[in-house]
């Protein structure tokens, strides 16, 4: 999985400008979830707009590999920089940039591959309220591909390395 995430932190490094150019601003933070939007007090201090990524993953044996199906879920956080959207408020235009906000988010995930998943599929996207804010939960299915074999003998074999494992440590062999 680092693969994947990976991928997210440079595809919306890159993207900084699709944010700006709206007139919003770039993701600050982004991180694994743990809980983060629901219980900040107990988390180091992350900066808005953020995202914090969970994932899930149900393996199936194929021979000697494992592949997996996955849900990938995205949590965009924006709460800090924007104002409230409610018909009232004098910031209404402010309020609606969350959703140029998800928007964004939503083109910068979709499709996107890496070298041992498929492309992300965009499956629910929901509002999640935690009492302290409310953000939004974007969701993707994809399948992951574990690049590694481990047979019998103790060896993991991936494509194009064998690798011996050694008082826990990974030596290539060539």
């Amino acid at each position: 999985m680092d693969v994947l995430l990976k991928k997210i932190y440079d595809v919306f490094a890159a993207n900084t400008a699709l944010f700006t150019d709206l007139n919003v601003a770039p993701v600050k933070t982004i991180d694994l979830y743990r809980g983060q939007p629901a219980t900040p007090e107990q988390f180091e201090y992350f900066e808005t707009p953020a995202l914090f990524i969970d994932y899930s993953l149900d393996w199936k044996r194929v021979g000697k590999t494992w592949d997996a199906s996955g849900t990938l879920d995205v949590h965009v956080v924006t709460d800090n920089p924007f104002h409230d959207t409610g018909n009232i408020f004098t910031s209404l235009d402010e309020g609606l940039k969350k959703t140029f906000y998800y928007t964004i988010a939503r083109k910068l995930l979709d499709n996107l591959e890496s070298d041992n998943t498929s492309k992300l599929v965009r499956s629910t996207e929901q509002p999640v309220d935690t009492g302290v804010s409310v953000y939004h939960k974007l969701s993707y299915t994809f399948n992951y591909y574990d690049p590694v074999v481990i047979d019998k003998n103790a060896q993991i074999l991936t494509d194009d390395v064998n690798v011996s494992v050694t008082d826990n440590d990974l030596i290539k062999l060539i």
